[in-house]
């Protein structure tokens, strides 16, 4: 073991495999887990040998909830099963929130409770102790988006599993990336009428972002299996409304766009304003889609002070957020502390 190197930390999703260490390293891949279980120890591998030498893997996950497993305890000895394998002789620890810490990857199967979707709790205790005071923490991540209040203590927060979280509110199963526009809205507008949707999944959050200049276009495959191109983009989000790109002007099709991100952002400031943040002071926001965040914020607590986690460990890390946090919080939080993070103490990278 490199005791010099820096932790790598892993967050293993249902959709995408994600990467960080604390010393400035970020990476993620597409993989869809439920697709291709049996490949994902290769593809844990393939993502730690591209990353620089570490001092072992921590991790955290989401992907349990994958429906090639039949249950969350299946699914957390599986992708313990795969962290082991893709490690080698590199120690691995995985994170369990109910002791805001860390269990090896043989233990995994009996903390379920604590292992399954842990990634939210590792992030807000990793704000927690950088911000040294209390505030919310609001990671936009293109499945879902976690809402949580943290103190330096730890977390804020009597939810322990998802469905807990669902119930408070501070779990929104929505994102800027694979939301299907449907779950979104009943309706879009289209030359001053709100035009009922089709009740499929032609299209995504992710066409709406590339359409407003919010996203990148790349070569990420959309809802059709095609690229997230805006030509793409633009004929996805059409067929919502059963109709060709062909039929409809750039203008048309811009404004189903901002429709569709109009009500994500709704429903974000309508779950602050239901976990009466508007009294709240101090925002991280993080993620793929921390601009949504601040616009969030802004509506809700326009006297605010918001910090973006990209400000202080950069763009890439923050989308890849929890995997930096358990990175943090598995040995690097004191080196952290005398660096970068004070930055972050001197209230730099704050937007009022």
């Amino acid at each position: 073991m490199n005791t010099a190197a820096p932790w790598l930390g892993l967050d293993v999703g249902g959709a995408n495999l994600k990467a960080a260490t604390t010393a400035g390293f970020a990476a993620q891949t597409e993989f869809p887990l439920w697709q291709r279980p049996n490949e994902l120890a290769a593809a844990i591998a393939e993502l730690i040998a591209s990353a620089p030498p570490c001092r072992g893997v921590a991790a955290t996950m989401t992907g349990e909830l994958a429906d090639c497993y039949a249950s969350k305890r299946e699914g957390v000895a599986a992708i313990a099963d795969a962290l082991t394998e893709a490690a080698g002789p590199t120690p691995v620890r995985v994170y369990d929130l109910t002791l805001s810490g860390f269990i090896g990857p043989d233990q995994a199967a009996n903390h379920v409770r604590g292992v399954a979707a842990g990634n939210w709790h590792a992030l807000a205790t990793a704000c927690g102790r950088l911000a040294r005071k209390p505030g919310v923490l609001i990671d936009v991540g293109s499945t879902t988006t976690d809402v949580v209040r943290f103190a330096p203590s730890g977390v804020l927060s009597n939810s322990v599993t998802d469905t807990d979280r669902l119930l408070s509110g501070e779990l929104l199963y929505q994102g800027v990336g694979r939301t299907p526009v449907a779950a979104l809205t009943h309706t879009l507008p289209l030359d001053g009428r709100e035009c009922p949707v089709a009740a499929e999944l032609f299209a995504t959050t992710a066409d709406a972002a590339v359409l407003l200049g919010l996203m990148p276009e790349s070569n990420t495959l959309g809802a059709d299996g095609r690229p997230l191109t805006r030509a793409c983009s633009a004929a996805r989000l059409a067929r919502m409304i059963c109709a060709d790109a062909g039929d409809l002007t750039s203008e048309q099709i811009t404004r189903l766009a901002q429709d569709v991100m109009g009500a994500l952002k709704h429903r974000l400031a309508d779950a602050l304003r239901h976990l009466q943040a508007s009294s709240d002071g101090f925002f991280v926001v993080s993620g793929a889609g921390e601009w949504l965040a601040r616009q969030a914020v802004a509506n809700v607590a326009p006297a605010a002070e918001v910090t973006t986690l990209s400000s202080l460990v950069g763009e890439a890390a923050s989308v890849c957020a929890p995997a930096w946090a358990v990175a943090f919080l598995a040995g690097e939080g004191a080196a952290f502390l005398a660096g970068e993070g004070a930055a972050f103490l001197a209230g730099e990278g704050a937007i009022t």
